[in-house]
C-alpha cells in the first residue's frame, strides 16, 4: 500500500496505546474526496442524482474492464454527505503481538 492511500485512509484518527493493543479511533467520512473534488459538492437533488449516477456508472465500467473500483465507488458514497452525512465513528483494535516498539 502506498503512503498516501494509508493517509487518505486513515485521515484525522488518532492512535494510542491501550494494554498490549494499538487502538485506532477516526470518524469514518468522505470529506477528503469532497475536497479535492469540489464539483462533487451540491445541494440539489438533480445534483446528487447525477454525481450518484456518474459514480455508479465509473465503478461498474472499472470493474467490467477489471480495473479498481474505489474512485467510482467513493464518488457514488461522497453524495451521502450531500445529504446532511456526518460519517460514524470507527475503533480498531490491533494486538502488538511480539513487537518490540513502545509507541505506535
Amino acid at each position: 500500500m502506498k503512503l498516501r492511500q494509508l493517509i487518505l485512509t486513515l485521515g484525522g484518527s488518532t492512535v494510542i496505546t491501550s494494554g498490549s493493543n494499538w487502538v485506532i479511533t477516526d470518524i469514518f467520512n468522505f470529506d477528503n474526496i469532497m475536497e479535492s473534488k469540489p464539483y462533487l459538492k451540491t445541494n440539489n437533488l438533480l445534483g446528487i442524482l447525477k454525481n450518484s449516477a456518474t459514480g455508479l456508472f465509473k465503478t461498474v465500467y472499472n470493474a467490467l474492464r477489471g480495473r479498481s473500483i474505489e474512485a467510482g465507488l467513493e464518488e457514488f458514497l461522497s453524495q451521502y454527505h450531500n445529504t446532511g452525512y456526518k460519517g460514524f465513528k470507527v475503533r480498531i483494535v490491533i494486538p502488538m503481538g511480539n513487537c518490540k516498539c513502545k509507541n505506535p
